[in-house]
């Protein structure tokens, strides 16, 4: 059963093209890129942190990355905020452990998050009900979505940035080949944005 204080997008029909059945209210438009294509810079990065690793990272630069695991997805969220500055984040993600929960309510303290909403598993309330509680004490009620979602996402975005992270990355570290790609793309951002 959902909790009625989380807004739930769940649904059995996932061949839906128009998310009318999932909840979700984004234009029955084709979507595309409308912007010149930009160049990826490929980054391996085995023995970097995230804050090297996206060094370079620019407005509108695209970067696409393997690591063999030596940083996660809540490490890339705080290279890009210190590129970004302050911004609202949204964090899609299968679960998220108490560490996970405490970086963002730490980032949101400090003011390097304006306002975060967490994106989460349908499963994750039952299998973590203490984790789900804490996520709704510290970030309040309608942060918390519920869905059926695998996909590991974050947007960043202010006046200046739209950054979109779509990884193979947990929110912690896992010590195997991960992938990650960073996109600061107002149609990529608008795209995802649109869907959760």
């Amino acid at each position: 059963m959902v909790a009625a204080h989380a807004r739930s997008v769940y649904s059995d029909d996932m061949n839906t093209t128009d998310g009318a059945a999932l909840g979700m209210s984004f234009p029955a438009r084709e979507w595309g890129v409308t912007s010149a294509a930009v160049p990826a810079r490929l980054i391996a990065a085995p023995r970097v942190g995230a804050a090297e690793a996206l060094r370079d990272f620019e407005q509108g630069g695209r970067f696409v990355g393997i690591t063999k695991g030596q940083f996660s997805l809540v490490d890339i969220l705080r290279a890009l905020l210190d590129k970004t500055g302050p911004a609202d984040v949204t964090i899609c993600a299968w679960t998220s452990g108490i560490r996970d929960v405490e970086s963002a309510a730490w980032l949101l303290r400090t003011g390097r998050i304006q306002r975060l909403r967490w994106f989460i598993d349908r499963s994750f309330v039952t299998r973590q009900p203490k984790y789900a509680s804490e996520v709704r004490r510290l970030f309040g009620d309608d942060s918390l979505v519920e869905s059926n979602t695998h996909a590991k996402l974050l947007l960043i975005s202010n006046d200046d940035w739209k950054v979109t992270v779509r990884s193979s990355m947990n929110l912690n570290c896992n010590r195997r080949l991960e992938q990650f790609d960073v996109d600061d793309s107002a149609d990529i951002h608008e795209f995802f944005s649109a869907m959760l």
